[in-house]
């Protein structure tokens, strides 16, 4: 899917969601959590005076937020973030299925220019999500564009993507995970098993 093909699904769900006019956003502090503590050198500045661990300010110029940075460790992806994709996931996929979604003709791959794509706009609290079947060269090349789907989803604040597929392999073989969380799904998936064992 090129940039074209995703503005005209981000614009098709109405309510004039056209992020490509949306005003420069204003610098708001985020918290982000690393565990590196080497010091970080901004290009114009000689690499003794670069800042060392502790409180550093970066301004990300596209986004314009200011991000501070501290000295603790990663955590895992949340159940409650994998369960939410999934769920949209599945909306998505019976949506389609039952011929209720919105279509558009995607640009590449579809030399018919054929209306074929379904694509859902759905919310949960305060995420966006805009769901489609992937339409890239390698989803039609294994048969996939009736499998994976493509997620892109935002809060207000950020954006961000990810691609649900039916998974091939043990111990997963057969459930629908996020593609590069396979880990986390795995472990989401054992959870749940044990939730509803106690039931």
């Amino acid at each position: 899917m090129d940039r074209q093909d995703r503005r005209r699904a981000l614009e098709s769900g109405g309510e004039g969601r056209r992020h490509d006019h949306q005003p420069a956003l204003p610098v708001v502090p985020i918290r982000v959590e690393v565990k590196d503590r080497r010091p970080v050198r901004q290009p114009d500045q000689h690499p003794e005076d670069a800042p060392s661990a502790g409180r550093i300010e970066i301004l990300l110029a596209r986004r314009r937020v200011a991000v501070e940075v501290q000295d603790v460790d990663l955590e895992p992806a949340l159940p409650e973030e994998l369960r939410e994709l999934l769920d949209v996931d599945r909306e998505y996929r019976e949506k389609a299925a039952a011929g209720t979604l919105h279509r558009i003709a995607p640009r590449r791959f579809n030399p018919s220019h054929e209306a074929w794509l379904p694509v859902m706009h759905t919310q949960r609290g305060e995420r966006h999500y805009t769901a489609l079947f992937s339409n890239t060269a390698r989803a039609h090349q294994l048969g996939q564009t009736r499998d994976w789907v493509i997620l892109y989803y935002d809060d207000g604040t950020w954006e961000r993507q990810c691609t649900v597929i039916t998974a091939q392999r043990d111990p997963l073989k057969g459930q629908r995970i996020v593609r590069g969380r396979e880990s986390d799904c795995e472990a989401y998936y054992k959870s749940k098993v044990q939730v509803e064992a106690k039931v």
